[in-house]
This record gives C-alpha cells, structure tokens and sequence, in this order.
C-alpha cells in the first residue's frame, strides 16, 4: 500500500467536495487502476484570491493505492503526484538505565507532547506545572478579564496546556517539516474538528482545546504518568555531578532526567538557572506590535463582490519586507474577531 498526494487541484470556491476528488481520481487513473485507488481524503485546502472575480481554493488530496505495478515518479511529479512523506515520530530509548523516573517541568505544548511520548513508551513521567489544570486556571482567568485581579501563577500565560490554551490555538509555523503532522494528527485525535488536519492555516480554538488538554492529561496519567499542578520549579538537586532531583515548592521530586518546557515568560525559572552556574546563551527574538482592522474591510480587499459569502474563510493577509542590513519586518499571524488582552 502505497500513500500518495494529488496536489494543485484549482477549482472555483463553490465547487463541492466531490469534485474535488474527481480531480484527483482522474489524474490517478492516469497511472492506476480503478480498483487500485482504495481511499481519498482531503490533505489541504488554500485560497488563492488574487483575482477577486476568479477565487479559486487550491486543494491537495490524500489517496491510497494499493498497485503491483512500478510507475516513473518523474512521471507522476508531472501529473502533481507525489509520495507522501511518513509523518511518524522516530523515537529511539537509550541504553542508561535511569535511576528515577524522568521529570518534565512545564505543561504548554512542548511538555505535554514530551510527556506524552514519554508515557506511551513506558516511561511513566512525573510532570510538574506552576499553574493550575485547565478548570482552575480558567477560573483565574475569567476572573482577571472581570476584576483585573492577577493570580501570578495561574493565568492567560501560566497554567495546563500553556499561553496558547488562551490564544485560540494556532497551529502555524514557518517551518517546512513533516513532523508538523504529527502535531495536528494529534490534536485531532484527542478531539480537534476535522478541519484543522487540511486547512492551510489552522486554529483549533480555545473552547476546544480546553477539551484537548484535559484528554492529553487523561493519556498520560491513564498509562502511568503523574502531573503536578500549582507546582513551582525552585532548582535542581544535582550528585556526582548530575541532576538526581529538582526542588518546588511543593518539596523535593527524584528524577533520573529533566525536560525543561518552560517557554518564554518563566522569567524568574531563567533567573534560577543563572543563580545555578548554567551556561545561557541568548536568543534572538521579534519585537512586536498589534494592529487592528475591521473584518469587514480585510474581507472587501481580499475577495471584492465575494466579501461575506460563508464559504469563504475570514480574509487574511501576510507582509514581509527586508531591510539593507538584513533585518526584517513581516506580519505574524491574524486573529479575526480576537481580543486584546494584557498577558505579561
């Protein structure tokens, strides 16, 4: 069984999702049989809008093949046909047996899917997070967005399934990986619409991902993991050289590895490294600013006449400019219908 993708696929945006895999049926039976082509389903999906009274959405489509017979790739390549590349984690465990479990500080993405791979392997990871679990911490919020009253541990940036838990969930990056499937996949699988595995740029949204986070949580702690909550990282307890504890303010946890996943705004985690000998090396990073339009206006300049129809996403757009000395500007990302919120 073979998975391939049937790419460039331009239809007007009223075209039906049945179209859609006619196309890419019909370029397949260029090479396969009909009872070769055993499922299709939607990869991607963009909107190419640069004429206003022509909008087209530009569709991938995922197909699998099961065919004894060898096809050029060269040949397929020309038809928009192309192997899909294996998204799959290459996960390796090493030879050094640990003396503790392992212990992952930080529960935003970057803990929660170290945890998670950790857990499914068997390693039944201890984690713990400064903030509160997904019901706490959105009462924190709820009740700094009504009274102004920070709680200064759990809140829009601290807290189960980190800053972006508030932020809507975006799941976009410049980075051209394959392993970002396995982001989303996951995210799908524990509860995220259908939509985000094809859209060009998705978003999963806060009320889901609530959701999301708690599933994660249930996976780990159901395949032996433990997550620690309103639990502060205060430094490491090392021996021989080597870290065999970290101390919260909770008490002192055994671990035979640390994962740091503590993202950008744990300033005072930083300053413990620094007191702790650490070597830190700076990162560069962007400056940013927010500016706001109305949706109606982004819509009018991006599809003309076509503004407003339902079937078309909010409008969007994206900027980048270079300057002489190699520094940049470019817009990051958009958030229709979004809220300004103080966070820091």
């Amino acid at each position: 069984m073979q998975r391939y993708i049937v790419q460039n696929i331009r239809l007007p945006f009223e075209a039906p999702k049945d179209v859609v895999f006619a196309q890419a049926k019909r370029r397949l039976l260029k090479f396969f049989s009909e009872k070769d082509i055993i499922k299709t389903e939607i990869a991607k999906r963009s909107v190419d809008a640069r004429r206003k009274n022509d909008i087209k959405f530009v569709w991938s489509v995922y197909a699998e093949v099961s065919s004894k017979r060898t096809v050029d790739a060269v040949r397929l390549a020309a038809d928009g046909v192309v192997l899909a590349k294996d998204p799959s984690l290459d996960v390796r465990t090493g030879s050094e047996i640990l003396t503790d479990r392992p212990l992952v500080v930080g529960f935003g993405p970057c803990g929660m899917f170290a945890s998670l791979i950790l857990a499914r392997n068997g390693y039944r990871p201890t984690v713990i997070e400064r903030g509160g679990d997904i019901y706490e911490r959105s009462q924190a919020v709820d009740t700094f967005m009504k009274t102004g009253k920070l709680d200064a541990e759990s809140n829009i940036q601290f807290g189960a399934g980190g800053a972006g838990t508030f932020s809507d969930g975006k799941l976009v990056t410049r980075i051209n990986d394959e392993k970002c499937a396995v982001v989303i996949e996951e995210m799908h699988r524990h509860g995220a619409s259908d939509d985000i595995l094809f859209l060009s740029k998705p978003h999963v949204g806060t009320d889901s991902l609530k959701k999301i986070v708690s599933s994660i949580h249930d996976e780990i702690t159901s395949l032996g993991g433990e997550i620690h909550y309103n639990t502060k990282f205060e430094g490491f307890i090392c021996r021989d050289g080597k870290v065999a504890g970290v101390r919260t303010s909770r008490g002192d946890i055994a671990c035979g590895a640390v994962i740091l996943a503590i993202g950008h705004s744990a300033r005072d985690t930083f300053e413990v490294f620094e007191k702790s000998g650490l070597s830190l090396a700076p990162k560069a990073f962007s400056v940013g600013v927010r500016i706001e339009h109305l949706q109606e206006d982004i819509d009018a300049a991006l599809y003309g006449d076509n503004a407003g129809d339902e079937r078309l996403p909010k409008g969007e757009y994206a900027l980048s400019h270079r300057c002489d000395g190699g520094r940049g500007v470019y817009t990051f990302c958009m958030c229709p219908g979004g809220e300004v919120v103080a966070a820091a």
